[in-house]
């Protein structure tokens, strides 16, 4: 209930086209809560925080006890508009944005730097990364590494 307000009140400060949504988990088999925080700390304080205005960060295991993270991140531009949902999921990335597209640049740069690689990503649906951390969020696949095949685009 707490989260669902927080995640009306962020949408209404920047607006549903400006948000993108990330799940970030990590390539090794990280079970531990306290490693977990450590290293989404790291990439918090490091990068999400001087990247984004604001964000929401949400912990969840998977079924076989690995955690991951859902955020909610507000990228600062329109990521939504034109994206057309239905084309990206048959591998057409033509509708992404080039603000869009720098995120996918951007996190095919820095991704490694914590050892991982960005999956997917998406205007407020999903964006996946994989290795350290795993992104499902609104930015479109944008790599090729990871447990998950995908296409490189941006």
């Amino acid at each position: 209930m707490l989260l669902g307000l927080h995640v009306e009140k962020t949408v209404s400060l920047y607006g549903l086209e400006n948000i993108g949504f990330l799940t970030l988990s990590f390539a090794d088999h990280v079970t531990d809560a306290r490693e977990a925080g450590r290293r989404i700390n790291s990439l918090l304080t490091n990068v999400i925080r001087k990247r984004y205005p604001d964000y929401i960060a949400v912990l969840e295991r998977m079924k076989n006890k690995r955690i991951h993270y859902h955020l909610l991140v507000a990228v600062g531009a329109d990521i939504r508009t034109g994206f057309d949902f239905a084309a990206v999921k048959q591998k057409d990335y033509r509708t992404a944005s080039a603000h869009l597209r720098s995120e996918w640049a951007f996190w095919r740069r820095t991704a490694p730097k914590y050892r991982s690689d960005v999956l997917n990503s998406c205007p407020s649906k999903v964006i996946k990364k994989r290795s350290d951390f795993t992104w499902e969020n609104t930015f479109g696949n944008i790599s090729k590494t990871g447990q998950k095949k995908t296409k490189e685009s941006g």
